[in-house]
């Protein structure tokens, strides 16, 4: 191979190995073995891509597992991929992140030749003169670390293909642990062409100049981590990363629909609806078990049937449950919300008037930001003051925009539903 010649590297982070999913069994149609096999089968995606994509090199940078081995059949999974690795003549350098820190993974089997794992004490590099490429990496010790590991980095390699391999927080990113926090300028500061980050979930590509990319996880481990997760491949050509893409390497796929009623609906029409909003996000798998989480809220003009009669609001839910069989979908229906409520417009609530008016003029304002937390947050922290309870021991996160539209739907049901009350 020439300078001039391209060639492709595999980034991937946050595998999360044999990881727990809890839930899975609540209900018969569930796709138990398949979820529960996902992350091993997302890695083995991740091999396959690199042998077929030729790659010389793999960057896994943290979380490669999720918590100490439960046994020695997790280690034996991951080195047997590894061992496939070397015998494709494809080099690996990996980081622990805070879910597998060296004190928090205390099983051990010794790595194939090939791979290399950066330590923790200080940051490090590796030259690969046959690429005139350097890699510079540190791993976490601890599973909370709070310094910027970034800045100890060492300086970029003259003449070289700079890759740091980090596990990281960038920008205090809402939503995830503030570990080894650093900022954008931090890693422009030293230099390097590319960056190999993990530690976020979703994948981004926060800089192409230089390139500093969250590859996101491997495969998703619940509702809150919707769509393809997959890993980037990387091409370089004369010395200078050209481009990356992403591609899905999960084996099972997670998703929400939400189904907003208007005036008029009925149960018939919701259940027309749903198969509607199910067969969309099963044509979205690409033919992976897909756990949905199914959202319907708004007006139900049969609405007075089902309230207080729990056997027909559970056939409703069973009749929703039921259409992924119709479909003949690999579906499990993971969580069905029925935010519904008697059939009374909004506009009505509007025109009574006063307080009542005004609050759902205010409600409809919060559930249209693209945070309503931060604006809902405060709120409910003073009024949990008040009533020496936190958020946290209500299961409530401001920073969880999903959760906080949902509570809010949850407040407008409630007044449809007191309103209509009065009305009758």
């Amino acid at each position: 191979m020439t300078e001039t010649e391209p060639w492709t590297f595999v980034h991937a982070a946050d595998l999360h190995i044999d990881s727990p999913l809890k839930g899975l069994a609540r209900y018969g149609s569930a796709p138990v073995e398949a979820f529960r096999r996902a992350t091993r089968d997302a890695f083995e995606a991740i091999v396959d891509l690199c042998i077929a994509e030729d790659a010389r090199l793999l960057l896994l940078a943290g979380d490669v597992f999720d918590a100490d081995w439960r046994d020695y059949n997790t280690g034996l999974f991951f080195r047997g991929q590894l061992v496939r690795l070397r015998d494709a003549g494809i080099r690996v350098f990996m980081v622990r992140g805070n879910h597998d820190a060296r004190n928090e993974v205390t099983r051990h089997l010794d790595l194939p030749e090939g791979v290399h794992e950066f330590a923790a004490d200080k940051a490090s590099t590796v030259m690969l003169p046959e690429l005139e490429v350097a890699i510079h990496g540190q791993s976490f010790a601890t599973r909370i670390v709070t310094d910027n590991l970034a800045a100890a980095y060492p300086d970029a390699e003259p003449g070289h293909l700079n890759i740091g391999l980090l596990h990281t927080n960038v920008g205090a990113r809402p939503g995830h642990d503030d570990y080894a926090p650093c900022s954008i300028d931090d890693l422009i500061a030293k230099g390097y062409d590319y960056w190999a980050l993990g530690h976020v979930h979703e994948a981004e590509v926060l800089s192409r100049s230089p390139w500093i990319v969250y590859p996101g996880c491997s495969q998703g481990r619940s509702v809150r981590e919707l769509g393809a997760k997959g890993c980037f491949v990387v091409t370089v050509e004369g010395g200078r990363v050209q481009h990356a893409r992403h591609v899905a390497t999960d084996a099972a796929r997670w998703a929400r629909e939400r189904i907003e009623l208007s005036a008029g609906d009925d149960s018939g029409t919701l259940l027309e609806r749903a198969a509607e909003a199910i067969g969309n996000a099963a044509a979205e798998t690409d033919g992976r078990p897909l756990a949905l989480r199914l959202r319907v809220e708004g007006p139900l003009a049969d609405y007075a049937e089902f309230e207080g009669d729990g056997e027909r609001r559970d056939r409703l839910v069973a009749d929703l449950r039921a259409i992924p069989q119709d479909l003949g979908e690999d579906i499990w229906m993971e969580k069905i919300e029925l935010a519904v409520g008697p059939d009374i417009s909004l506009e009505r609530l509007r025109q009574q008037g006063g307080v009542v008016s005004d609050l759902v003029e205010r409600l409809e304002e919060l559930m249209h930001l693209e945070r309503p937390g931060e604006a809902l947050g405060p709120m409910l922290d003073e009024l949990g003051k008040k009533q020496g309870v936190e958020l946290a021991a209500l299961g409530l996160d401001a920073e969880d925009a999903h959760a906080m539209r949902e509570l809010l739907v949850q407040v407008r049901a409630l007044l449809m539903a007191r309103m209509a009350g009065e009305a009758r």
